[in-house]
C-alpha cells in the first residue's frame, strides 16, 4: 500500500517556499501557513477562534475554518493565477477549501481551450469580491472583538 502521508495539508502548509517575499529578509522563508494567515486577517469574513482562523471561501462562499498555526484545513488560492502574472500580494490571496481550489484550476486550465476573456471576467469577479471582504491590516479580531498579535506579524524565519 502506498503511503500517502506527505501529501497531508499540514505538511504542504508549512514547508518553506521563497526568500524576499514583501516584509521579510532575503535570508528569510515564507511558508504557506504564513501566506494563509496573512490572507484571513485580510478578509472580513474571519476571525480567530483560538488557534483556528474561521470565515469564508472566497470561491464557493461555505464556511472554512483552518488551523493558524499551520493552515491545514484550507488551502492557499492565487486568485490570479503565478503561472498568469499573479503575485503573492496580500490582494491577490485567500483562503479556500480545497476542492474549490482543485475546480478553479482544472475548469481553467488552459488545455480546456476556455478564452482569455473568459478567464478575465472570472478573475475580475474573484478581485473585487477579495476586495469587497477587505480588512485592513492590524484589525483582525478574535470570537470577543479583542485583537490579537497574529504570526503574520512575527513571520517565523528560519536561515538557508
Amino acid at each position: 500500500m502506498m503511503d500517502f502521508g506527505r501529501f497531508r495539508p499540514s505538511f504542504a502548509a508549512s514547508r518553506p517556499l521563497e526568500a524576499g517575499w514583501p516584509g521579510t529578509r532575503e535570508d528569510c522563508r515564507v511558508t504557506i501557513a504564513d501566506k494563509l494567515d496573512l490572507a484571513a486577517q485580510s478578509d472580513v469574513t474571519f476571525e480567530r477562534r483560538g488557534g483556528d482562523w474561521v470565515g469564508k471561501c472566497l470561491i464557493c462562499n461555505g464556511p472554512i475554518a483552518f488551523d493558524a498555526a499551520t493552515g491545514a484545513g484550507a488551502t492557499l488560492e492565487h486568485i490570479r493565477a503565478r503561472s498568469r502574472g499573479g503575485t503573492d500580494e496580500p490582494a491577490n490571496l485567500a483562503a479556500v477549501h480545497g476542492r474549490c481550489n482543485w475546480e478553479k484550476g482544472r475548469r481553467w486550465d488552459p488545455k480546456k481551450r476556455r478564452s482569455a476573456d473568459d478567464y478575465e471576467a472570472f478573475v475580475t469577479r474573484l478581485l473585487v469580491k477579495r476586495a469587497e471582504r477587505w480588512r485592513p491590516m492590524g484589525q483582525a479580531s478574535d470570537r470577543t472583538g479583542l485583537d490579537r498579535p497574529s504570526r503574520s506579524s512575527t513571520l517565523r524565519r528560519s536561515r538557508d
